[in-house]
């Protein structure tokens, strides 16, 4: 049983104020909601902000447990909530007040599986839209469990895994929609990881990356990482005129002038979707460099050349022969005009 003194100290209540207590029942839903007896509960408190333990207890023969002598201050937030294999199960969250008590919680829980994956998704869609050098990718997964149990992954394969997104290579600047998902997700070769406990119901999973424009013409390729019975691409690339797609086109919207969806039938897990853009536009600065390295390579092999020949022709005198007719003879003037002057 918690201790008043305790309380006193995590919460900062006031002494003087009322008591109370909460009382509930553990439930297993796997089994239709029988009693579990001889489980776990957990009780939290706190203001506004983080809630901290502060007791727990155990269910008697018929799954009840209550709590007793809890403050029953306005500002005080109380959550219960009880462990079974595992995995917590939170209840709702209650304020107490000592003149109504609140009804009797109920908790339930699951029994957990840890192979196969009862995993599934009931619609994958993937937005690309090119922004600048980069292509910015949003992928939005409804996510389901249609089971009565909670999967939780096979415990001795390290790490622990219950999820696993094969993003495409390359991938930058990952970040979830929410920050639940941001916290639990982590990038292990190449991979979006996460070891989540996944209980019945349905999960809205969103997240962003970026990848380089690299090639001409770009592939996107994305191996499906679930049984999907809706798959949808869209794409807003700009200027670039084609973009196609190994799913069939639909019908265009405002913001999304290229479309793709499945038809009919579920897709199973490793299905590689494709998608290809036609005729990207280089940046003015990769066409830059690219010239500058043309050149350079250009002005390289020109001096060498240059060089070679130089190379080849040192030493070498030009051995030419004129013909005869083109020989320069004596000047028989110039003889004859110093004859001339000397017998004179």
């Amino acid at each position: 049983m918690p201790l008043i003194v305790l309380i006193v100290t995590v919460l900062g209540a006031d002494p003087a104020a009322p008591d109370a207590h909460l009382e509930g029942i553990v439930e297993n839903g796997t089994l239709g909601g029988a009693p579990v007896a001889g489980a776990e509960v957990l009780m939290r408190a706190g203001h506004d902000g983080a809630l901290l333990p502060i007791a727990k207890t155990v269910t008697d023969a018929e799954g009840r447990f209550r709590f007793y002598n809890l403050p029953a201050e306005p500002g005080v937030i109380y959550l219960s909530g009880a462990n079974r294999h595992g995995v917590h199960y939170p209840g709702p969250r209650v304020r107490l007040d000592a003149a109504e008590p609140p009804p009797p919680i109920r908790l339930t829980v699951f029994d957990a599986v840890a192979s196969p994956s009862s995993l599934i998704a009931e619609r994958h869609t993937i937005d690309v839209r090119l922004e600048g050098s980069v292509l910015e990718v949003t992928e939005s997964l409804l996510l389901s469990n249609p089971t009565l149990t909670t999967y939780v992954g096979e415990s001795d394969k390290k790490p622990l895994t219950t999820l696993s997104l094969s993003i495409p290579k390359g991938f930058e600047r990952v970040t979830f929609a929410t920050e639940f998902f941001g916290r639990r997700f982590f990038a292990v070769e190449n991979r979006l990881v996460t070891d989540i406990p996944w209980l019945p119901g349905k999960y809205e999973l969103k997240f962003t990356y970026h990848l380089p424009t690299v090639g001409n013409p770009l592939t996107i390729e994305r191996a499906l990482d679930l049984p999907t019975s809706i798959v949808r691409v869209r794409a807003n690339a700009g200027e670039i005129g084609r973009v196609t797609c190994n799913l069939p086109r639909v019908a265009a919207t405002e913001d999304w002038p290229l479309g793709f969806q499945s038809s009919d039938g579920a897709i199973p897990a490793g299905h590689a979707i494709k998608v290809v853009f036609g005729d990207v536009p280089a940046q003015w600065s990769t066409h830059a460099k690219w010239m500058a390295l043309a050149v350079l390579v250009a002005l390289i092999a020109g001096t060498a050349t240059v060089r070679k020949l130089r190379k080849a022709n040192a030493g070498k005198r030009p051995n030419v022969s004129l013909p005869r007719a083109c020989r320069r003879s004596p000047k028989p003037a110039a003889r004859n005009w110093r004859r001339t002057r000397t017998a004179g």
